[in-house]
C-alpha cells in the first residue's frame, strides 16, 4: 500500500469514526444542509463516494484545459491607466478530473511573475472553490467560494490580506468561458471609497500545438 493511499484511507476512517461517535451525518440534499440524521456505516461510505464523484459542474471546467496566451490589463486604482503585459498559462486536470491546476508565467510591472491556482467544485456545498499562490508573496490566498456556474460564468468572492494588516480586502473573481478557444478572467477590488472596480482583466486565447 502506497503512502498516499494509506494517508487517504486513514483520513477517511477518521471521518467515519467521527460520524459513528456522534451517531450523526448530514442528510442528503441541499435543502437539508446542516440538519442531521442517523446513517449506517454503509450509507456513509455510499454518500462519501457520491460526493467524491466528478459531475457536470466539474465538466463545465473542461474548456479551461490546455495552453493559453494571456493578454493582461491591470488597474492599480479606479481611475488609474491600464498597465498591459502578456503571459502564458498551462491548465490541466489533477486527481481524476476533480480539480484544475493553472500555472501562469508573465510580467507584472516589468518584473517576472509566476503563479499557480487550483479551481474545483465542491459537491457537498454545491459551489466552486479555489485558491492561489504566486511569486509576489509568501501567503496562500484564502479559500474562495462561489455559486454554481451559469451561462458560462463562474463568480468567486474572497477576502485577502497579503500585507497582514488585519483588514482584509474584499475581492471578486469572474471566469467567463466564451468558447473552447477563449475565456476571460476578471478581478474586481473594493476601493477606499467602498466602491468596487475592475482591477485586472486577462484574455486567454488557446495556443495550438
Amino acid at each position: 500500500m502506497t503512502g498516499r493511499v494509506l494517508i487517504l484511507l486513514t483520513l477517511t476512517l477518521a471521518a467515519l469514526s467521527s460520524c459513528r461517535s456522534t451517531g450523526k451525518a448530514f442528510r442528503e440534499g441541499p435543502s437539508h444542509q446542516g440538519e442531521t440524521a442517523e446513517l449506517s456505516e454503509e450509507a456513509m461510505w455510499a454518500k462519501m463516494a457520491e460526493l467524491a464523484t466528478p459531475g457536470p459542474a466539474h465538466a463545465a471546467l473542461t474548456p479551461l484545459i490546455g495552453k493559453w496566451k494571456a493578454d493582461v490589463e491591470m488597474w492599480p486604482g479606479k481611475d488609474a491607466p491600464a498597465q498591459k503585459s502578456q503571459g502564458t498559462s498551462t491548465n490541466r486536470w489533477i486527481l481524476g478530473d476533480r480539480f484544475v491546476v493553472y500555472e501562469f508565467d508573465g510580467l507584472v510591472m516589468g518584473q517576472p511573475f509566476s503563479g499557480m491556482g487550483i479551481l474545483g467544485y465542491n459537491n457537498a456545498l454545491q459551489q466552486y472553490e479555489g485558491t492561489w499562490i504566486d511569486s509576489m508573496g509568501t501567503y496562500i490566498k484564502p479559500l474562495s467560494r462561489g455559486p454554481k456556474q451559469a451561462d458560462g460564468t463562474i463568480s468567486i468572492s474572497q477576502e485577502t490580506d497579503p500585507m497582514g494588516t488585519g483588514n482584509p480586502t474584499l475581492m471578486r473573481e469572474v471566469w467567463t468561458v466564451r468558447n473552447e478557444n477563449s475565456h476571460v478572467f476578471e478581478l474586481f477590488s473594493v476601493g477606499a471609497d467602498g466602491i468596487e472596480f475592475r482591477s485586472m482583466k486577462v484574455k486567454y486565447n488557446r495556443v495550438r500545438d
